[in-house]
């Protein structure tokens, strides 16, 4: 299943679409920073050690302001993704289920 296909994040959910001192728009440093968890990157400061940093080229630095950004409404835009996955996963027959389904995300090592 390819996830971030399924997931559609608006450019008004992040704010502005491109920083001016920025080669990336705010959608392409969320899908970067989704992305750390799959190349075993901790955060943004192992990032330039990191695999995923020779395919793209930027710094630390810009999820840093990323993710400091005021303007951005995390918990709404976490929702938002929540939801659309608990969509896309959900049982598509009504017939009842004695078990219960759930979802675990683990990222811990």
């Amino acid at each position: 299943m390819r996830v971030m296909e399924c997931i559609n994040i608006r450019p008004e959910q992040i704010g502005p679409e491109k920083k001016e001192n920025c080669k990336f728009t705010n959608v392409q440093v969320l899908n970067l920073l989704m992305l750390f968890p799959f190349f075993v990157v901790r955060n943004a400061y192992r990032y330039s050690g990191s695999s995923l940093s020779r395919l793209f080229c930027c710094e630390k630095d810009m999820f840093y302001r990323f993710m400091n950004d005021g303007d951005i409404k995390w918990r709404k835009l976490l929702y938002a993704m929540n939801l659309q996955l608990l969509r896309k996963i959900s049982r598509s027959t009504e017939a009842e289920h004695d078990k219960p389904v759930c979802l675990i995300i683990d990222d811990t090592d």
